[in-house]
């Protein structure tokens, strides 16, 4: 492979500064008349210009060495562009855990809550029945209150329970209301 030229080391310096939208020479176009619109694109070709003013009174073994440090300086652009995105990345996917574990706590202290609920209700039946038959055991009192407390959990529009589970909850309310 043929070595690079001092122009073509120049070019790509150039190219590469302006995001290959100007050469800083004759190959483009004619500059418009400055605007605040058109303000940043022309600051570009002024750049361009200058920089190729600079880079031609150069040696060409100045020319080579600005050349890789332009390539260097490319590189590293890239490498911290890479990693950017890679903590938006890791940002984005800690969001998404956070947004996760919150909507499982919330659901989960609504659980506790309904639960709460539904313990407050068993109280409420099984309380005064224990209260006249203290030698029940906990099965014969879910039998007992269960077409009552699925009737009340019906009307707050929450899904009956079945006996297991009521009895279980009254030997719970018994324990603790000792």
């Amino acid at each position: 492979m043929a070595p690079l030229t001092k122009k073509q080391v120049i070019d790509y310096i150039v190219c590469q500064a302006t995001r290959s939208l100007f050469f800083g020479d004759a190959r483009d176009s004619k500059a418009p008349p400055i605007t605040l619109q058109n303000f940043t694109q022309e600051m570009f070709r002024c750049g361009a210009k200058a920089l190729r003013v600079r880079l031609s009174g150069l040696s060409y073994r100045q020319v080579l060495q600005e050349g890789m440090a332009a390539v260097e300086h490319i590189e590293y652009a890239e490498a911290q562009q890479i990693a950017a995105i890679g903590q938006v990345e890791q940002a984005a996917r800690e969001e998404r855990v956070q947004a996760s574990r919150r909507q499982l706590a919330a659901a989960m202290a609504k659980k506790h809550n309904t639960s709460r609920s539904v313990d407050g209700a068993v109280a409420g039946l099984a309380g005064p029945l224990l209260k006249r038959h203290p030698k029940w055991s906990s099965h014969r009192c879910a039998v007992e209150i269960e077409p009552q407390l699925n009737e009340a959990l019906r009307a707050e529009g929450r899904r009956p329970l079945g006996r297991d589970a009521i009895r279980k909850r009254v030997k719970r309310y018994r324990t603790h209301a000792r």
